[in-house]
């Protein structure tokens, strides 16, 4: 394990490579007593997500297909994969003292962080998110930023909610 961050960005991290999923729940133990015995909500993004990954790849793999047909819907089909992959991959559980954001299936990575520790959380709806009834939300801490990308924006506005009532009436130290 390594701890540390830059001076640029002032991020204190914690990073654990080549946790198996079978030891995760120990280490989730450990590093935030009471995350285990509580219930847990989860929070996914919308499908929408996993197309707006997939439009990326298309905008490599389509004038790719004007030279190579074969490449070309090798690297679209691939993109589909991916972004398929990625969406499934990306979900938020959140407890009553703790949240976690897992994201990536290649390399997996679990940020973990207690709600009495949120700096700042921000709420960010486009009007053609409002539209879709989806909704970005960002999460400040002394750790970094999380960000949750493409919720339904009911759920992200009663996780907004929750987690500025959890961090005012904690009396629990912050650091």
């Amino acid at each position: 394990a390594r701890a540390g961050g830059t001076e640029s960005t002032r991020d204190a991290q914690l990073v654990i490579p080549g946790v198996p999923f079978s030891r995760q729940a120990e280490l989730d133990r450990l590093l935030f007593p009471g995350w285990s015995d509580a219930p847990s909500r989860e929070l996914r993004p919308k499908p929408i997500f996993g197309w707006v990954l997939w439009a990326r790849w298309c905008v490599i793999g389509v004038p790719l297909g004007f030279v190579s047909v074969t490449a070309g819907m090798l690297m679209v089909s691939f993109g589909a994969y991916w972004a398929y992959r990625s969406a499934q991959a990306r979900v938020a559980r959140i407890s009553p003292s703790a949240m976690a954001v897992y994201q990536g299936w290649w390399k997996r990575r679990c940020t973990m962080t207690q709600l009495h520790q949120v700096q700042r959380v921000a709420f960010r709806q486009s009007f053609w998110h409002a539209y879709r009834g989806i909704a970005h939300v960002t999460v400040y801490t002394a750790a970094g930023d999380l960000h949750l990308r493409f919720l339904p924006a009911v759920h992200a506005r009663e996780l907004v909610d929750m987690l500025l009532y959890e961090t005012e009436r904690s009396n629990r130290p912050w650091m």
